[in-house]
């Protein structure tokens, strides 16, 4: 019933009761877990205190016999192969391009841009691309009339395209005035034109 160890009844373990525990454990420790070895060892020894016990079991886990022998792997572990996480490739962070309005400052690139002054002036930061292009010829006269040559070559384009208008080819057949511009006599002969056939009727 008890061990033969167990002579007398007392609460703490005798150096020949931690003698008997220690070889419980080393028969058991690599089968049964830390909870299970407790267990067993308040079987045997029904009067011992539980610290004690608990104590012998960490003194024995620490010692250098279960260093020489460690406790086995988990064979789940070992079987699964290692999964390797494919790392993410990071994304570089390129600065913005430069504003066009600021190329001009730029000693090194003020030689070869062009832009005309009412977009360096604008609060637009990105005007359209055509604004740009129309204006970039330096034959055009944004602030005079219209000459009848000019009305002449926007006439005699609207009626090649037969309708279909570009007004930026317009501006380019013109020469001297921009696409805003052709536009802008084209709606004002339209409606002129309109003014008068409704007075005639």
């Amino acid at each position: 019933m008890f061990s033969p160890a167990y002579r007398h009844v007392a609460a703490e373990l005798s150096p020949e009761e931690e003698k008997v525990g220690i070889q419980i454990l080393e028969a058991n420790y690599r089968k049964l877990s830390i909870p299970q070895l407790m267990e067993l060892l308040s079987k045997e020894f029904p009067l011992c205190l539980a610290s004690d016990l608990s104590e012998l079991v960490h003194k024995f886990l620490s010692s250098a016999s279960i260093a020489a022998h460690p406790l086995p792997k988990k064979r789940a572990l070992e079987e699964e192969p290692v999964q390797q996480v494919p790392m993410q490739r990071q994304t570089t962070m390129y600065p913005p391009p430069p504003n066009a309005r600021i190329l001009p400052g730029i000693p090194s690139l003020a030689q070869n841009t062009q832009i005309p002054n009412y977009i360096l002036n604008s609060s637009s930061p990105s005007p359209k691309k055509s604004r740009v292009e129309d204006t970039e010829d330096p034959v055009l006269n944004l602030s005079s009339k219209w000459s009848q040559e000019e009305t002449d070559e926007l006439c005699a384009y609207l009626a090649e395209t037969q309708g279909r208008k570009n007004w930026i080819s317009c501006a380019r057949r013109v020469r001297t005035k921009s696409s805003a511009q052709c536009k802008a006599k084209f709606n004002n002969m339209r409606a002129q034109e309109l003014n008068r056939t409704s007075f005639e009727i």
